[in-house]
């Protein structure tokens, strides 16, 4: 399985051992994106400088990549005079990457000049362009010793941060540099999957500055310096960006204009701080808000924004929890009433309900949560608000919440912030019943260094909790594989010798009963291995890897994917040849023989041959292995994931008549709508084939939990499909997944994967209970199809069978998947619930 590198999917192909990267790029505008606003262009001529750097020379490493803008003007048009217009990354004046992480431009202005400033026209905000996480800025007079001036991204904040999210096209410029050099080199370090540049300028400074020195620090080792330096790059990004929120949230606050201006002043004081800002160490450091304690101090400002809207202590409120919510964000006023919460649940499954607390006191003040009269199936989580390399911040890690006996939690709320609690219930063992509970909020606070709870809490909600007479079976249905690569060491991306026992009991507790490996738990012949005729010697095959990757997933596992990533010969043998044929045939009848006497059924093991096929030279090259392999042995499942958008063709054809299980990314599904859902399901209509689907999208943290992860298996229902993927369960981009500050990459894990332990989120949580919501419609159809046997009829059973219908097309919409977008967001627990009431009716 690959992924896509986009907050909208893309989709192309290239092959490796983890399978890289599809997708069709985004060559338009998407719906509403605005592209004929004035474009903002600041120049040299503007600001009363000369630029240095028009027509000059310049190096790229590497080379541009991104193939809607790239041609051979790309060599000249950074340094032409010329702005483009229209969409940005589809013109060609515009100079672009796809994939490279970072880009070093080298500009050569002939001579040591004076510095005084440099320009970075780009644009971002949509289709999966992030504005750029580093813009570093380096000078040398011989091109080989550098000196870094500061970060463009950075001094230019100091005038505006354009919002991460909406398109827009955008200058980044400084002339606060005194500086000289001949050799100009700026480093743009992605934050997403691409950059773009159409024109860099370079403004001259006072000729008294040849004879003063170059400033700066020198770094020796450019690359080496972005590595250590994105972490304080992009948190003091963060602070800056804090700090003009709240700025704005002052300045149009209630406050008196004294107090208004006795805030700013503070403001002020705190915001030079910033630049002064470095993190000790950026492997161990976590983009947890607040990052620090000027963070801290920052945030707390806000506390005087709440207050002036009348809100005092600390404050209790809700919303869906599936909606975004951010660090800062508060109700308008007091709650005139506490939210009720209140939860059904079947006996086994995960469900769960949230909690809003908003501190609007001046200091720290820790929330001791009770719970009372709610049975033992209750754990707590607390929210984590953590920064991205977008520079958004996210709501969505759940670290469990510091227990405090039995019934209570604590959780730590900075000062003019908002903490979410997540409740999940797990009623296993429960008796079938309402449990009318109540949650007790008391705000505890230090006095004289010691802790102090009052007698009375601030806040009561009330919690019914009713467990129905249902079980839930502990194997659902619908499967669910995420590209886990659990079958190493040395372990795949961010899985670890520390962490990976916690990740496959974490991936069961998700339904995860499709595990994948690599290809290198298959027992694959090697030339030693044939006799003198070319037979195979069975007996030489090492099955030890996968025998040992089988016994890590026996106990949960429905199916055993492998990403098999064959090549075009085997031991010396070409490809269709009948000695290929025989050898190939030969190896997999004796592993299916080992699979048998390990108690593995026929089909249980699926066989990726080619991830992600979407050319001829692919299908043949799967069609090519299948034929073998089923020559010899049915056992193995042939299992495909195809991203064609040109159905049809006769090498796909081919292909896909000896698949046995076929997983169209949903994104290719509904963008080709009724075609791709015949030809498909004229494909499996004879049951003879599954039908999956698949997602990629990233970076994931921006994508909707309930849009992205939960409602992919309403979309599965929908199609008919009986299997769902996610790329994939640990892939950070190449970084830590508390700190996506240092990925190289983009982000896809659903959860965060640490280096000694993974902490579940809301989009993990996502997908466990969109797989449960499958469920409740496979339960539904499978009692109407009970009673219509027994030749029952009645008003319970038509309204039962109108929902089966009615409801997953109700609830199955694909777009918007993006988490800033309004979507409506409780439809699914609405038809999930009225479910639960059919079932019981007809029960």
């Amino acid at each position: 399985m690959s992924h896509s590198s986009g907050i909208v999917a893309v989709f192309g192909l290239a092959v490796g051992l983890l399978a890289h990267a599809a997708g069709a790029e985004q060559v338009k505008p998407p719906p509403g994106t605005k592209t004929d606003a004035k474009p903002n262009v600041v120049t040299a001529a503007d600001r009363g400088h000369v630029n240095v750097a028009k027509g000059k020379p310049y190096k790229l490493d590497p080379a541009p990549s991104y193939k809607h803008c790239a041609d051979p003007g790309d060599k000249t048009q950074l340094t032409d005079g010329q702005h483009v217009s229209g969409y940005f990354w589809v013109q060609k004046g515009t100079v672009g990457w796809s994939h490279a992480g970072r880009a070093l431009i080298t500009i050569d202005l002939g001579k040591v000049e004076p510095i005084r400033g440099v320009s970075f026209r780009t644009a971002a905000g949509t289709a999966g362009v992030g504005w750029p996480q580093q813009l570093s800025i380096f000078v040398s007079q011989d091109g080989k010793d550098y000196a870094c001036m500061g970060d463009l991204v950075e001094l230019s904040s100091k005038r505006e941060i354009p919002s991460p999210l909406g398109y827009r096209e955008y200058t980044y410029w400084t002339d606060e540099l005194k500086t000289k050099g001949r050799y100009v080199q700026i480093a743009l370090v992605f934050a997403g999957a691409y950059g773009f540049c159409d024109e860099i300028e370079v403004w001259r400074g006072e000729d008294a500055w040849l004879n003063q020195p170059v400033g700066g620090k020198n770094v020796g080792n450019v690359k080496t310096f972005l590595e250590t330096s994105a972490v304080t790059t992009s948190a003091r990004r963060r602070l800056r960006m804090d700090a003009g929120q709240i700025r704005k949230a002052v300045e149009t606050s209630r406050m008196s204009a004294e107090k208004r201006a006795q805030t700013l002043d503070t403001l002020d004081g705190l915001s030079a701080q910033i630049g002064s800002l470095d993190v000790d160490d950026p492997k161990t450091f976590r983009a947890i808000v607040p990052l620090n304690e000027l963070h801290r101090k920052i945030l707390a400002l806000n506390a005087k924004v709440l207050q002036a809207r009348g809100l005092q202590g600390l404050v209790v409120w809700h919303k869906n929890r599936w909606e975004p919510l951010g660090v800062l964000e508060a109700p308008e006023s007091k709650p005139a009433q506490l939210p009720e919460l209140s939860l059904r649940v079947m006996r086994g499954e995960y469900r769960a309900v949230a909690l809003n607390l908003t501190n609007a006191t001046d200091g720290l003040c820790d929330a001791l949560i009770r719970f009372a009269g709610l049975p033992d199936c209750l754990t707590a989580h607390q929210v984590e608000h953590v920064d991205t390399k977008q520079g958004v911040v996210v709501s969505d890690a759940l670290p469990a919440a510091q227990k405090l006996g039995k019934d209570a939690v604590v959780l730590r709320i900075p000062p003019g912030t908002t903490r979410q609690v997540w409740l999940t219930v797990h009623a296993t063992s429960i008796e079938p019943g309402v449990f009318p509970g109540k949650i007790n909020v008391y705000p505890v606070k230090a006095h004289a260094g010691r802790p102090v709870t009052p007698a009375q809490p601030c806040a009561t909600v009330a919690f019914s909790l009713r467990v129905e007479p249902i079980d839930f079976p502990r194997h659902p249905t619908l499967s669910l594989g995420t590209w886990d690569y659990t079958n190493h060491p040395p372990y795949q991306r961010d899985l670890t010798a520390e962490n990976i026992r916690a990740a496959i009991a974490d991936a069961k507790a998700h339904f995860q009963d499709a595990p994948w490996a690599t290809s290198s738990v298959m027992p694959f012949p090697q030339k030693a291995q044939l006799d003198a005729d070319g037979n195979l010697k069975t007996e030489m095959l090492d099955y030890a890897r996968f025998d040992k990757w089988f016994n890590d997933w026996k106990d949960y596992a429905r199916r055993y994917m492998i990403f098999s990533n064959v090549p075009t010969s085997v031991a010396g043998l070409p490809m269709g040849t009948p000695k290929f044929d025989k050898l190939v045939g030969q190896w997999a009848a004796a592993w299916a023989e080992h699979c048998k006497k390990l108690g593995i059924k026929p089909k249980q093991v699926a066989l990726l041959i080619v991830d992600e096929p979407s050319a001829d030279a692919q299908h043949k090259h799967i069609a090519a292995w299948a034929k073998a392999i089923r020559a010899a042995t049915d056992f193995f499942s042939i299992w495909e994931d195809p991203v064609d958008k040109k159905l049809g063709t006769p090498a796909q054809n081919e292909m896909l008549e000896l698949c046995d299980a076929v997983c169209p990314n949903l994104g290719i599904w509904n963008t080709l709508g009724k075609k791709a859902q015949d030809f498909y399901g004229e494909l499996v209509a004879d049951g003879k084939r599954e039908l999956w689907f698949y997602q990629c999208t990233g970076p994931v943290r921006l994508l909707c939990p309930y849009g992205y992860h939960r409602l992919q298996a309403w979309h599965c229902w929908a199609g008919g499909a009986v299997g769902q993927g996610f790329w994939a369960y640990a892939d950070a981009g190449g970084g830590d997944a508390w700190c996506e500050y240092l990925c190289r990459g983009t982000t896809y894990s659903p959860a965060y994967v640490g280096r000694t332990g993974i902490t579940t989120s809301k989009h993990w949580e996502a997908v466990r209970e969109g797989i449960e919501d499958y469920e409740y419609l496979h339960m539904l159809k499978t009692r109407i199809d009970e009673l219509i046997k027994a030749g029952k009829t009645g008003p319970e059973l038509d309204k039962a069978r109108k929902l089966l219908v009615e409801g997953p097309k109700r609830v199955a919409v694909y777009e918007p998947i993006h988490w800033h977008q309004q979507r409506d967001r409780s439809l699914a627990a609405q038809v999930r619930l009225e479910i639960l009431d059919a079932l019981l009716a007809l029960k």
